[in-house]
């Protein structure tokens, strides 16, 4: 199965009201950084993570019933544990993730950017990312937060080099026209800052964002809080 099928399972999992306590997906060079960083030995293929709470009965029936749906969708490879300290493993693993990819390329410099859609689209989402990513002269991962329908890219390219530096800033802003196209928001969890000020113009509108700098005005006259981030100045 490939990345999009592994997020179209979870995502169906959502759907269908299995009760899951937190699903994630790690595309195949995430799980392959994740091995070499912290020695596990994770099958290198798109990967989902889940957890389940409950009674040792229900958590039982749960993994099954997800189980049975990601095997539909062509995985493989499931396995799961009540152990305490294989959970914390796991999940350790997991949140190592950006670390691990940043080591796998020594030297580099990173770019990350997150994104959330509607959570039926974020296979679509994904599925778009990849062909924006493939191809280009940097190295790139990708993992998500499937029940939100959050997902977060790792761009990695070498300082002295322009060329990939420039197409891993032009990959990401063109993920982010992408997600806006499918209705999604430009940042999930990362923020506006000072990247995707433009972004949210694209995605809210000029009228709007009018709207929050009258805001901003209004309790900060003197722009000292966080000044020249999220918002655009009016005649730019």
């Amino acid at each position: 199965a490939n990345l999009s099928d592994g997020v179209s399972a979870a995502t169906a999992i959502v759907r269908m009201g299995i009760p899951v306590a937190r699903c994630e997906f790690l595309d195949a060079a995430s799980v392959r950084a994740v091995n070499a960083y912290e020695g596990t030995d994770l099958p290198e293929a798109p990967s989902l993570f889940f957890e389940f709470h409950g009674t040792p009965a229900s958590v039982q029936e749960q993994a099954e019933e997800a189980h049975a749906v990601v095997a539909d969708f062509g995985g493989s490879d499931f396995t799961w544990t009540v152990d305490e300290g294989e959970r914390r493993k796991l999940w350790h693993a997991r949140h190592n993730a950006y670390p691990a990819g940043m080591a796998a390329v020594p030297g580099a410099r990173s770019l990350t950017t997150d994104a959330a859609v509607p959570l039926s689209l974020l296979p679509e989402a994904v599925t778009r990312a990849e062909s924006i990513f493939t191809g280009q002269p940097f190295v790139w991962s990708m993992l998500g937060h499937v029940a939100d329908g959050n997902f977060h890219a790792l761009l990695l390219f070498d300082p002295a080099d322009s060329a990939a530096s420039d197409a891993a800033h032009h990959a990401a802003k063109e993920l982010t026209r992408e997600v806006i196209a499918l209705g999604g928001t430009c940042t999930g969890e990362h923020g506006i800052g000072l990247g995707k000020r433009q972004a949210l113009v694209d995605q809210a509108g000029e009228s709007t964002v009018a709207v929050m700098r009258s805001i901003k005005q209004a309790l900060d006259p003197l722009d000292i809080l966080n000044p020249g981030k999220v918002l655009l100045p009016a005649d730019s």
